[in-house]
Order: C-alpha cells, then sequence, then structure tokens
C-alpha cells in the first residue's frame, strides 16, 4: 500500500486520502467537493459527506489541516441529498397603472356664459406637478351651489387620467341656457381618491355660470329743440336702447303760438349725439359701461309773450353710468352771454324767470330721479296755454336693473 502511494502524483495522493477517510468517517454516501483545480496543488476547500440519517449531518475532511469535523442541524429536515438554494429578488416592482414620482394634483376655478338655449360646457382645469413620468388619476364628482342640477347644469362624476408625461386634463361640465334672468350662479367640482403616491394640492373648485340675460336697459336720447310737437334735431330718436348716434343742423327758425302770437326762436348750428358704452345693445352691462346724451346750440334768439332771450352757446348734458351693480346719474348745462330783455344774467346757479301766471322760463334746468336724469339748457313752460319748449334737452335713463 505504502509502495502505491508513493507513485501517485500528488493530486491524486490527496484524492484517494480523502476519499478512504470520508468513507471511513461518514459511514454513507459521499461526495467529494472542493477538488484543487491546479494540477499538484492542494485542495482549496474541505471534503464533505452526507450520512443518508435524513438529519442534515455532514463529515467534512480538510484536506490542508488532516483534521475531521462532523456538522449537524437538527432542526432542518433533509429530504434529499441536493441542497435546495432560494434565491430573492429584492428589487423593487412597478405595478402598471401607477405614478412613479409623488406627483401633486390640483384643479382650477372656471366660469362660462350660459347662453339663450341649449347647453355649453364649463370647462375646469386639472394640472399634475412632481412627478409625471408614471400613470395616475383622480376621481371628481360635481355639487351644488347656488346652481342646481339638474335644471342649471347637468351633475357628472368620474375618472381622469393621466398617463406618463401629461401634465394637464380638463373636466366639462355641462351648463344649460335659458332667457331667465338669475343673476350669477354657482356650482362645485371635488376630487377625491388620487392613485398613490400622487396627492390633492388642491380639491376643489368653484364653476361660475354667467346670466347673460339682460336684466334691463339703458336708453339715451339727444333732442335740440322741443316745441309745439315738432323736433327737428334728435339723436337716438327711438331712446331705447341706447345707441351712438350724431345729429347736425345749420338752423331752425320756428313761431310759437298760432301765427306767431306767443312769439318766435331762431337758433343755429344745432348738434345732438348720443354714446352708448358698449355699442351693443344686446350686451350685458358691467362696471364702467353706460349712456350719455348731448344737446348743443351755438346762437339763440328766443321771445315769448314779450321776454327776449339770447345765448352765445348753450349746451345740455346727462349721464348714466354703472359702478358697482348701481346706476349713478349725472346732469349739466352752460350757457354762455345769456341776456334777458338785453341783461346779462349770471348762470352759476339755475335761473328762474316768471311769466306771471303763464308759468315762467327756467336756465339750466336738471331733474334727477331714481331711474333717469333730464337736463334742460333752457326751457320755456306755458302750462296755461299748454304749451312746453325745451333748448338744449339731453335724457339719460334706467329700464329695470341692467347695472344689477
Amino acid at each position: 500500500m505504502q509502495g502505491m502511494l508513493q507513485r501517485l502524483s500528488t493530486r491524486a495522493r490527496f484524492a484517494l486520502v480523502a476519499t478512504v477517510l470520508v468513507g471511513f468517517y461518514g459511514g454513507g454516501a459521499f461526495a467529494l467537493t472542493g477538488a484543487g483545480q491546479g494540477g499538484d496543488s492542494a485542495l482549496a476547500a474541505p471534503i464533505c459527506s452526507d450520512d443518508g440519517s435524513g438529519t442534515l449531518t455532514q463529515t467534512c475532511f480538510d484536506t490542508t489541516t488532516g483534521t475531521v469535523t462532523t456538522v449537524s442541524d437538527t432542526t432542518t429536515t433533509k429530504t434529499d441529498v441536493t441542497t435546495t438554494t432560494t434565491i430573492t429578488d429584492t428589487t423593487t416592482t412597478k405595478t402598471t397603472g401607477t405614478d412613479t414620482g409623488a406627483s401633486a394634483i390640483s384643479i382650477g376655478d372656471a366660469s362660462v356664459k350660459e347662453g339663450d338655449s341649449g347647453t355649453v360646457d364649463v370647462v375646469f382645469p386639472l394640472t399634475r406637478v412632481g412627478g409625471i413620468g408614471g400613470k395616475t388619476g383622480v376621481q371628481y364628482t360635481t355639487g351644488d351651489g347656488t346652481a342646481v342640477a339638474p335644471g342649471d347644469y347637468t351633475g357628472v362624476s368620474g375618472f381622469v387620467t393621466f398617463f406618463p408625461g401629461e401634465d394637464t386634463k380638463e373636466i366639462r361640465v355641462p351648463v344649460a341656457g335659458d332667457t331667465l334672468v338669475e343673476g350669477d350662479e354657482v356650482l362645485k367640482v371635488t376630487l377625491s381618491g388620487p392613485v398613490k403616491p400622487s396627492r390633492l394640492a388642491r380639491e376643489s373648485a368653484t364653476g361660475t355660470i354667467i346670466d347673460d340675460d339682460k336684466q334691463g336697459d339703458l336708453s339715451c336720447r339727444a333732442s335740440v329743440l322741443r316745441a309745439l310737437g315738432l323736433e327737428p334735431l334728435v339723436a337716438n330718436k327711438p331712446d331705447l336702447p341706447c345707441r351712438d348716434d350724431a345729429r347736425e343742423l345749420a338752423s331752425v327758425n320756428q313761431t310759437i303760438g298760432p301765427l306767431g302770437v306767443f312769439g318766435s326762436l331762431h337758433a343755429s348750428v344745432l348738434r345732438a349725439t348720443t354714446d352708448a358704452t358698449p355699442d351693443d345693445p344686446a350686451a350685458r352691462r358691467h362696471d364702467g359701461d353706460g349712456g350719455s346724451a348731448r344737446a348743443t346750440v351755438a346762437a339763440l334768439d328766443l321771445t315769448v309773450l314779450g321776454v327776449h332771450v339770447q345765448a352765445n352757446a348753450l349746451r345740455g348734458d346727462a349721464s348714466l353710468t354703472c359702478v358697482k351693480g348701481t346706476a349713478q346719474f349725472a346732469g349739466s348745462s352752460t350757457i354762455t352771454g345769456l341776456k334777458v330783455n338785453g341783461v346779462p344774467v349770471g348762470t352759476e346757479n339755475p335761473v328762474t324767470i316768471p311769466l306771471g301766471s303763464l308759468g315762467g322760463i327756467y336756465i339750466g334746468r336738471v331733474q334727477t330721479g331714481t331711474d333717469r336724469v333730464i337736463t334742460r339748457a333752457l326751457e320755456v313752460d306755458l302750462p296755461v296755454l299748454g304749451q312746453n319748449i325745451a333748448i338744449g334737452e339731453a335724457i339719460a335713463d334706467l329700464h329695470g336693473g341692467p347695472c344689477s
């Protein structure tokens, strides 16, 4: 035996000794593991075998030190000589349909004019900021405010999906058109249940249904001369609604009463203008909108019941302006070179010239009420004779509540 070992190579001797020892100490089937790969070099790992008892027991011979060890695990039942290793992949798995970043979803307010019929959508904008590389989504539902479904709008609910790379979406709510004067109305849209890890940055928004049905109108009118049922020069003669208009006349010569028994009137360069802001009769009025009227005469010579009135220039103004939902009226007149029976008369304040029991002459007369303003630069009122003469008349008035 010793001679045979001497003839074996170093590698073969190690293998043979290991085989004999393992077989001797193991008492059962065995396997060689860890044989060297470098020719006659020493083996790099212990050689182990199983004792076949069913308990995970191994007898190992260390080819480097020449020692034999037995390792036994009494808690693990062996079912086969082959050891099975389970490798757990700890790599995070992406679930399709979720956002890869913590994006924040918001909804913005919206408004729309309702129209007179059919439906129009009020469009709420949705935005996503942060991680937009993944797919996410959010639920939504509408709710009543002063607007009530289904009469004012159609209630809707659903789910909005953001696909990878998308950062804007929209929610559309149908609004019913009508011709009712009801004021602006509001509804709500609320978000909920964002797909995690997305979150809600702003979860509710207000939609305003703008009532574009007119609640009334403005009117304006300018008349340079009105006497004996005649008006030779009028801007916006229909009065309602107020519109842009401009008229001009070189001169007017008018007798007062049959054959001029009450007097006469001569005027030159007459102008009448009206102005509407905006100049759209169908438009709903807002702050700053309104109407105005102006009537001017370059020169006037009037005789009535023996009273002689002269003026170099005469003008009457009237206006209406919407301010914070209410109408504000203004009226004024300007007269220069005024003389009565040849005597100069100041016009800093309204002037009244009595005509006895027949009436009077009124200069710079402005009448303001709750719904109108009327300016007459000069007015001759003869109620006993059933006569009224107005020169430089400007009117602005209100019909309903167009400013509200």
